[in-house]
């Protein structure tokens, strides 16, 4: 359930996706798609957030997510602690709380916004684990917070290495304890249409790969 994408969340979707046994729903609260960051932390942007959860919740989802970014243009620290408190009150099973970080070559980096200093940042980050902690989430990951018991599954599989299949270009995947990635080259991927998951690696792809076309590397998955 995107609560940005037209200000509001369509109640009898809510409804079919709740009473098709997809849970939980992930309520997925993206400052860019549809607000402008001036907006942020402001009563009509957390009035907005607040009654699309609101619909999520009668609609019968009984497990939430919360997604949060700090560190925001024209973002500052008392719009952040209140963005906290108001989407703690809430009451969300989990809550993921993001720091920004600006790729350099992107379109955002070029633009040059105005970024919260560091020491600001600093600030945001110890006050999200005393406020979300004061409302009964605990940190079980950098930037994950949750309430006892309701912790990410899909999250925790990375620390615990529990098998997972990533389909499609630059996938990662975990299986028979072999660790390996597809195509990162949208290009070479498309070329072998029908069976790009067992092809060698093509040009302009830098993935080390054996003759499978798996990257067999014994790193970290590339997600942490």
């Amino acid at each position: 359930l995107d609560g940005s994408q037209s200000g509001n969340a369509d109640s009898n979707q809510s409804c079919r996706i709740s009473q098709s046994g997809n849970q939980p729903a992930e309520s997925w609260l993206s400052v860019y798609r549809r607000y402008g960051t001036e907006t942020v932390g402001t009563d009509s942007y957390l009035g907005t957030v607040s009654g699309s959860f609101q619909m999520a919740r009668e609609a019968g989802f009984a497990n939430l997510n919360v997604d949060l970014m700090s560190g925001l243009p024209r973002q500052n620290l008392t719009s952040w602690e209140k963005s906290l408190e108001v989407i703690a009150g809430m009451e969300p099973e989990h809550i993921s709380a993001y720091s920004l970080i600006i790729e350099e070559g992107t379109p955002f980096a070029e633009k040059k916004p105005e970024l919260p200093d560091e020491e600001e940042e600093r600030r945001m980050y110890e006050r999200t684990w005393e406020i979300l902690q004061s409302y009964g989430y605990h940190q079980y990951e950098i930037s994950n917070y949750a309430k006892k018991g309701k912790e990410c599954r899909h999250n925790l599989g990375y620390w615990t290495r529990k098998e997972y299949l990533g389909f499609g270009v630059g996938s990662a995947s975990l299986f028979q304890n072999q660790r390996f990635t597809n195509l990162r080259d949208l290009r070479v991927y498309g070329e072998f249409n029908g069976n790009p998951e067992s092809n060698p690696t093509g040009p302009g792809n830098t993935d080390s790969r054996g003759s499978d076309g798996r990257n067999h590397d014994s790193g970290p998955e590339d997600c942490l």
